[in-house]
């Protein structure tokens, strides 16, 4: 967002270039770095290597490390140092990396239940309940990511008018067999689509051409009706999947109600 707005005629904002690791990924000297038990020689870890380049960059943009995974208490115990004012990240080679001015350490975790007292103080938090969030943004990010072919024909508001309805009817009039969330259901619903688009020919093989398949030229009235009946498919077996077979019958009937009435295929 902040490098969208860096044009902006204000002059408030500024370019952000963010380095993505997941900590848990990896093992702990991978992670820091590790002395070699034969040739006792220093290899830098992943956080090493990321957290030099951003503290040493010689631009003006904001230099964000994010680390996107769980916290546990033996990894995050090493970034202590790195948290409070000191601002220097301590490797067992002996190198201290301070902090650059412009850069800036995120943590994107579900919960910090293992974190201890002292990590917990060092950081702000942002705590962002789902509930809050809701499913919306889930749809609307899946949709911003696929070709212009396929979002000129929005798939996003038959999502979005079924989506809703049907998560009330599972919450209200449905037993389900795994206790899910909202969050769980839509994000099933979206990657079972893909599954389907891709398996159809709609959407390409991930690291393809868009303009190499077939879909992109396919008419328009054709591609709508495919869209729809794969969509539909898609949600009944994701948002219903949890139901009860008592139940299924609630799902169905709450799909049919939501469903927009100018759909290109009856159901």
């Amino acid at each position: 967002a902040l490098s969208a707005l860096k044009d902006d005629p204000s002059g408030a904002y500024m370019a952000a270039q963010l380095y993505t690791l997941n900590p848990k990924s990896v093992t702990m000297g991978q992670l820091y770095g590790q002395f070699d038990d034969i040739s006792h020689e220093w290899s830098d870890g992943v956080l090493a290597v990321t957290y030099r380049t951003a503290a040493t960059a010689s631009t003006t943009e904001r230099q964000w490390v994010m680390f996107d995974g769980p916290v546990d208490a033996v990894w995050i115990e090493n970034m202590n140092t790195v948290l409070d004012d000191n601002k220097k990240l301590c490797l067992m080679s002996g190198e201290i990396i301070k902090m650059g001015p412009t850069q800036t350490m995120m943590f994107e975790v579900e919960d910090l239940s293992v974190a201890s007292p002292a990590t917990v103080s060092r950081v702000g938090i942002v705590y962002l309940q789902t509930v809050a969030l809701g499913w919306e943004p889930l749809v609307n990010s899946w949709e911003a990511a696929l070709p212009e072919y396929v979002r000129k024909h929005t798939p996003s508001a038959l999502l979005k008018a079924v989506i809703g309805p049907c998560i009330t009817a599972v919450r209200k009039q449905v037993r389900e067999i795994v206790p899910t969330s909202f969050m769980m259901l839509t994000n099933n619903a979206l990657q079972l689509l893909s599954g389907l688009l891709r398996e159809s020919g709609l959407l390409p093989p991930a690291g393809s051409d868009d303009a190499e398949i077939e879909a992109a030229k396919m008419p328009a009235a054709d591609f709508a009706k495919k869209l729809e009946g794969l969509t539909m498919f898609a949600l009944v077996w994701s948002l219903g999947a949890s139901a009860d077979e008592s139940t299924r019958a609630n799902i169905e009937e709450a799909l049919r109600q939501a469903m927009p009435a100018q759909l290109a295929n009856p159901f």
